[in-house]
């Protein structure tokens, strides 16, 4: 059995019925949406990653229930940019925090659309943010990189990288390679996973 921290992890048997994403959803998925709810925070370590603190219980406040896939970019005065999904919401939101992730800001829409998919936010060496998602409220395509040169008040470069009409593109990742100058990104289509560069 696979081990962590040293002890065995428990395994649960994926069956058939469970594959099955309909009863999954009928079954658990009615069930942990009324019940759960889900934050986002940040773990802090002063020892290269031996030990962590948690810190921030963003989300709720009347938005929502679930609240997910944050994703974080550094602004030029040393503040933390974090944007959130929340899966009733097809918006995103954003928190702040300007003591190093300790304490975060109360969450606010933005008027940033989202299909309710995960996001990716990046911060260059010169201080301009990029932000790759689907700007869509209805659907996971295009995928798009927009690029704000004043930190996120305004987006004015607004590129779609991928489209495509009959399929999602969806839940990006990635990397900027500052020394090549160009942003490494990879998508899935619930099929497959793609991989490519993006000069920048």
């Amino acid at each position: 059995a696979p081990m962590v921290n040293g002890e065995p992890s428990p395994q649960m048997v994926v069956t058939e019925d469970l594959m099955n994403q309909q009863f999954y959803r009928e079954k658990y998925g009615l069930w942990a949406r009324e019940n759960t709810s889900e934050y986002v925070g940040v773990l802090i370590s002063e020892d290269d990653g031996k030990t962590y603190r948690i810190r921030g219980r963003i989300g709720g406040e009347g938005y929502g229930k679930i609240f997910c896939e944050p994703t974080m970019a550094v602004l030029k005065d040393g503040t933390l940019l974090m944007y959130i999904r929340c899966n009733t919401a097809k918006t995103l939101f954003e928190s702040r925090s300007t003591d190093g992730g300790e304490t975060w800001s109360p969450i606010k829409p933005l008027s940033l659309p989202t299909p309710i998919t995960k996001v990716r936010l990046y911060t260059r060496k010169n201080g301009d943010l990029l932000l790759l998602h689907n700007p869509s409220y209805e659907r996971r395509s295009p995928l798009s990189l927009w690029i704000s040169h004043d930190e996120g008040e305004t987006w004015s470069e607004k590129i779609d990288l991928v489209s495509d009409d009959e399929r999602p593109l969806a839940y990006p990742d990635g990397y900027i390679d500052e020394e090549n100058k160009c942003l490494c990104f990879a998508w899935e289509d619930r099929n497959d996973v793609y991989f490519s560069r993006w000069p920048l």
